[in-house]
């Protein structure tokens, strides 16, 4: 994998929607098992890339304790996942993007080297990851 390194991912972890079906809870604080999501979350990003940012649009001083740059929307009524994304991406210096939701605690930790070896055997610069019933 010489030619498709981790450092050149950046991850976006989206944490800006207004979770109507959590009775608007901000999912990335939910607990789980004394940590929130969000947490959990970074953690399994570490070492898969070699920047990370948080898209959220509120408490933004809180995912920023974190540690990591918080990126909101540029329009305040929930866009949903794309602006959030385009307003990442737009941050972002990787040449890959890695976009992840806040509510995926369990994320496999070697998904970044694993969609960048598919991306490189499809020889495409889009991947998604899907399980066997997607």
């Amino acid at each position: 994998m010489s030619s498709l390194k981790t450092d050149r991912v950046s991850a976006i972890v989206l944490a800006g929607g207004r979770a109507r079906r959590m009775g608007g809870a901000d999912k990335g604080w939910l607990d789980l098992a004394g940590r929130p999501l969000v947490a959990r979350v970074l953690d399994r990003l570490a070492g898969q890339a070699g920047e990370v940012i948080i898209s959220a649009n509120r408490h933004l001083e809180r995912y920023a304790a974190l540690g990591w740059p918080v990126v909101p929307d540029p329009a305040d009524d929930f866009p949903g996942p794309l602006a959030g994304i385009a307003a990442a991406g737009r941050e972002a210096q990787g040449e890959w993007l890695l976009v992840v939701p806040c509510d995926t605690p369990f994320l496999p930790e070697d998904l970044a080297p694993r969609m960048l070896a598919e991306a490189r055997t499809q020889d495409t610069r889009l991947v998604r990851a899907a399980d066997h019933q997607q």
